[in-house]
């Protein structure tokens, strides 16, 4: 349930931020998962 909440919020946090940077949630996220 943890890991869950944790994209979840991991994913708003992302899709926020790609508003301004343009990237995309889904590059964001395989950064994040590669890091």
């Amino acid at each position: 349930a943890s890991f869950h909440y944790f994209i979840l919020c991991n994913s708003l946090h992302l899709a926020d931020r790609g508003r301004d940077t343009g990237s995309t949630v889904a590059d964001e996220t395989r950064r994040g998962q590669t890091a």
